[in-house]
């Protein structure tokens, strides 16, 4: 089909099928289907800010931007928009949508029209049993159109993303860890620390870009039930918000399951938040995300998104859908949006067809936050609370058995190493060395042996796991966050980092552990080290420690976090008989933060003038007095006796051993 003189190629889409794709023939001239048209920034528009760019500014003190302001200054132009809508028309396609924020139009027609509209010819094919249609070579458009048209979505249907979980068994006697067992959402919750009441998460609203629409709104109703897994939480309100997604459908399959656990556990995390799920077509994923990330008038608006499916970057996801995709996470970056990404199930290979090292995109996409998986055991509650162990997620190994799941993980092929994971030691890509953007960033419990009990077919104590489970159990923390702070957390990754670097904030999980599936290639070159690695990230979050350092950061003037010795070395403390020590801390510049091994955070108001950025350690004397002091604001704000008489005590016990120290440091102080 050979398009006029004045048509020209658009770049962008140069397409060719997998050499596993069979071709079964023409498609039918009749079907009808549905595409998205991505639009170039309106003309003249300043330069969208960066990741980098963004990073660069303090927590309290990151620009973003409003709805409105977004869209007249970052979005797609009216013109623009008319220019094309006018093209399709005239080429006889219906015009669905028009979103100017998201640069995109949304067009339905005929295979035929379709093929007429950009020259071009539309075949069936067949890849692992599913069929879909596509084309090869380049689509045309008038030369005009070229300079406004960055991206042609779903003319090309291939399964560019797979769910990362299907239903797995119940766990066989004697495969996993001694002491894992089968959780609740608000178990998990309970060993990670996060808050928990029927409000934390008030007025927020989730979204959940999906792979279907199918769950069972009964499943639901019956978790929480009194009898359900659930009994005692608040059952969430659940909305398909966008008339124009797949609409829901309450005859679930296997693949679906993963939306079922997605709606269970977010809202088991953040009680109080709406869901908002956002299906996508069978033939163009990204619509999806558009309407997740640039709502239509009227729509709920999601402060964060969870995604728990993906494709190995080594695979041919397609060059202008990534580059959608990453545009649009950086759009949700500027309007404050936070996105997490399972990291995906099949260890260091991302489960490629080649059996190369690879992992997960979106995972790999610096502007999500990816989600590694743990496993947790042996949970105890105790004097201080919840006791447990966790060790990195690798069921395949532990049952020394190819088909159980294992955390994704590595270094991308694609993205750059972001200026945030500087001094990470993130290693170079192993099969290109290619300095890349490392993954996960956090991670959560996803094994198999302490999997989440779930309703699923209206079957109570269904299970459900995977690094699936751990993108909405921490879509759940940031949106209950982002209810305790009044604001929206947004871009949080660098902040992550930083906070990771002055140990405040993860449960680092170090065990030696690799991430590769059991006898099979490739090889895994990553195991958990100390500090970030391939395997877990930073380690999983303590949420109600979180919520308290980023409530000082936001409250604060900026500052950049500096890790810093607030006690001197083997500098312990006795609390209700129990000895512990300041395990870090951070000056802030306004205040001192304190953080001790039993959790509590201490901020100091106003910042000691003795106590400078440039002051790596304190004498005893001054640290003394800061533990002082930090004991007497926690005696200050408990209303709880017993607590108050151990908080006395330790203040007691400070003074008989340093009171001289710090008597002489503070009048050393007074006299300079």
């Amino acid at each position: 089909m050979q398009p006029p003189a004045d048509y020209r190629g658009l770049k962008t889409s140069n397409n060719q099928q997998p050499a596993a794709a069979k071709r079964l023939g023409p498609s039918d001239p009749k079907r009808s289907v549905a595409i998205s048209i991505g639009l170039r920034r309106r003309s003249g528009a300043p330069p969208l800010p960066s990741l980098e760019d963004l990073a660069k500014q303090p927590f309290s003190k990151r620009p973003y931007c409003s709805r409105e302001d977004f869209a007249t200054t970052f979005g797609a132009s009216q013109d623009d928009a008319d220019i094309a809508t006018r093209y399709f028309s005239d080429a006889g396609l219906e015009v669905l949508r028009t979103n100017l924020p998201g640069r995109h139009v949304r067009v339905r027609g005929t295979v035929a029209q379709l093929e007429a509209a950009f020259f071009v010819q539309l075949h069936d094919y067949e890849i692992d049993d599913t069929a879909y249609h596509g084309y090869e070579g380049q689509l045309s458009l008038p030369e005009s159109l070229t300079q406004i048209v960055e991206a042609v979505l779903g003319l090309d249907g291939r399964p560019r993303f797979k769910p990362l979980n299907v239903p797995p068994p119940p766990p066989p006697p004697g495969s996993g860890s001694p002491g894992a067992v089968p959780v609740t959402p608000l178990q998990v919750a309970q060993l990670y620390n996060f808050p928990i009441g029927p409000t934390v998460a008030e007025n927020q609203i989730i979204g959940i870009v999906s792979i279907g629409a199918a769950y069972n709104p009964d499943d639901i109703s019956q978790y929480f039930s009194k009898t359900g897994p659930g009994a005692g939480l608040v059952q969430p309100t659940v909305l398909f918000p966008d008339p124009q997604l797949p609409a829901m459908s309450s005859n679930p399959v296997s693949s679906d399951y993963e939306l079922t656990m997605d709606i269970t556990i977010s809202s088991s995390i953040a009680q109080g938040a709406t869901i908002a799920v956002y299906p996508w077509p069978p033939n163009d994923p990204t619509a999806a995300l558009i309407a997740a990330v640039h709502p239509t008038a009227g729509s709920p608006i999601p402060t964060v998104i969870s995604i728990s499916f993906g494709g190995a970057e080594v695979d041919p996801i397609g060059d202008s859908v990534m580059m959608q995709w990453s545009s649009l996470f950086q759009d949700a970056a500027m309007l404050g949006v936070t996105v997490l990404v399972a990291a995906g199930d099949k260890g260091c290979s991302g489960g490629n067809s080649a059996g190369r090292v690879s992992v997960y995109y979106p995972a790999s996409d610096p502007g999500v936050i990816a989600c590694g998986g743990t496993m947790i055991s042996s949970a105890v509650h105790g004097r201080r609370g919840w006791g447990f162990y966790e060790t990195t997620w690798n069921d395949s190994y532990l049952a020394e058995d190819p088909n159980r799941d294992v955390t994704g993980g590595g270094v991308s092929m694609y993205f750059p190493l972001p200026s945030w994971q500087n001094g990470t030691n993130v290693p170079p890509n192993y099969s290109t060395q290619f300095v890349g953007r490392g993954l996960p960033d956090i991670a959560g419990n996803a094994s198999s042996n302490s999997p989440y009990i779930m309703v699923f077919y209206k079957i109570n104590d269904f299970y459900g796991s995977g690094t699936s489970a751990v993108a909405p159990l921490y879509a759940g923390l940031i949106a209950i966050i982002n209810c305790a702070l009044g604001t929206p957390v947004g871009f949080i990754t660098p902040t992550l980092y930083q906070l990771g670097v002055a140990g405040l904030v993860f449960r680092d999980v170090d065990d030696g552990m690799n991430n590769q599936v059991w006898g099979l290639n490739p090889p895994s070159p990553y195991v958990s080290s100390p500090g970030w690695d391939p395997c877990t990230g930073w380690g999983s979050l303590n949420g109600k420690r979180l919520i308290s350092v980023l409530t000082g950061m936001s409250t604060q003037p900026p500052f950049p976090l500096i890790p810093v010795t607030i006690l001197p070395p083997g500098f312990t403390l006795t609390w209700d008989g129990i000895t512990t020590q300041v395990i870090g801390g951070f000056d802030d510049g306004g205040s001192i933060i304190i953080i001790y091994q039993w959790g509590v955070i201490i901020k100091i108001i106003p910042r000691p003038p003795v106590f400078v950025p440039n002051m790596p350690t304190l004498s005893t004397g001054i640290a003394a007095f800061l533990a002082l002091v930090s004991l007497a604001s926690m005696a200050n704000a408990t209303t709880d006796a017993a607590l108050n008489e151990s908080l006395n005590a330790a203040r007691l016990e400070l003074l008989r051993k340093f009171g001289d120290q710090m008597l002489r440091s503070v009048l050393t102080h007074e006299k300079a």
